[in-house]
């Protein structure tokens, strides 16, 4: 909801989720949430809170406010819950400018190969600079590690396939255009995100319970059918990822209500994992032998993976706190 109320006056968040059926608050408290080697998590957007304490009291936050030590705010920006309640949080936004996104497919190999060349890249830069923020500049200015910003893979792994989804803008993203109470429009934006935290915009339900994947159809459970269901999972990803250039807000990857609705029916246990990009050819060379080499494996997978990149983040329990990548 509220990526869309942005549209329509204009402007989208910086880095979007996946997912349609979480709220606002959820989604910052992870940190997990977000593809960008520029603006990096959705977390990192959070620019000023509002919270409930456990002794009932409302305190305000704020990134820019002597009040607010940067210490507290980076707890705040990923804290899983455990500070407090969130009933209002102000967010950095950008131009909805045009993106062309481009599909290209990829094999593992090749998709090794890429990660090996940045990791080099990193380590070089580690080997060249001691101050942590002037080895990420580097990194940054080398092409390798460049065009992962803003880059996706898709990996359907019974297949042996992936999709490498890049995304160019037309011009240079403005500057980032903090929501402020004298702007035009500031009050329905306030209310958008108040809206959704406060839980009234709940698109769905959430499950109570953990669902097992192969109950309502037992053939999902077997084998020879792996490769079948990667199959129709990239064909639904596939209408996501397709080439063209859109508003960012269209271009970006979100899921649709259609394959919403397809998650609550087949449900399944989603896992995360974080890699420094300085290990990230190794791990993923790793990952790679151990699938294609053990048939029942890669077997095991029905859904495909999804792999993203971050910049280094501040937010103390982000996946990426202190790391290149």
């Amino acid at each position: 909801d509220l990526l869309d109320a942005l549209a329509e006056i204009g402007y989208a968040l910086p880095a979007v989720p996946w997912f349609i059926d979480q709220t606002i608050g959820g989604a910052i408290a992870t940190a997990t949430h977000g593809s960008s080697l520029t603006y990096g998590s959705v977390s990192s957007q959070m620019v000023a809170c509002t919270l409930v304490k456990a002794d009932g009291s409302v305190a305000h936050f704020a990134e820019n406010e002597d009040s607010t030590t940067p210490a507290l705010f980076n707890a705040l920006r990923a804290s899983v819950g455990r500070l407090g309640v969130l009933v209002d949080v102000t967010l950095r936004v950008v131009k909805n400018s045009r993106i062309t996104r481009r599909n290209v497919d990829v094999t593992p190999d090749e998709f090794v190969d890429e990660m090996m060349r940045v990791q080099e890249a990193v380590r070089a830069c580690e080997r060249e600079h001691d101050a942590f923020d002037e080895q990420w500049a580097c990194a940054m200015r080398a092409d390798v590690v460049r065009a992962l910003d803003e880059t996706q893979f898709f990996w359907y792994i019974p297949l042996s396939e992936l999709s490498r989804v890049t995304f160019i803008r037309e011009d240079t993203p403005a500057e980032f255009q903090p929501f402020d109470e004298a702007a035009s429009n500031s009050s329905m934006l306030s209310s958008i995100a108040l809206g959704s935290l406060s839980g009234s915009n709940f698109i769905r339900q959430n499950p109570r319970r953990v669902r097992d994947i192969t109950s309502p159809v037992t053939l999902m459970s077997a084998d020879s059918m792996a490769q079948s269901w990667a199959r129709q999972w990239k064909r639904a990803t596939l209408s996501n990822i397709a080439d063209g250039t859109f508003s960012q807000r269209e271009s970006f990857l979100t899921m649709t209500e259609s394959q919403y609705d397809l998650h609550r029916r087949y449900g399944y246990e989603q896992l995360e994992v974080a890699v420094p990009l300085r290990k990230a050819g190794d791990c993923m060379r790793a990952f790679k032998e151990a699938l294609y080499d053990d048939r029942r494996l890669n077997l095991g997978f029905r859904s495909q993976a999804l792999l993203r990149f971050i910049r280094p983040e501040s937010a103390w329990l982000s996946p990426a706190h202190g790391r290149l990548g």
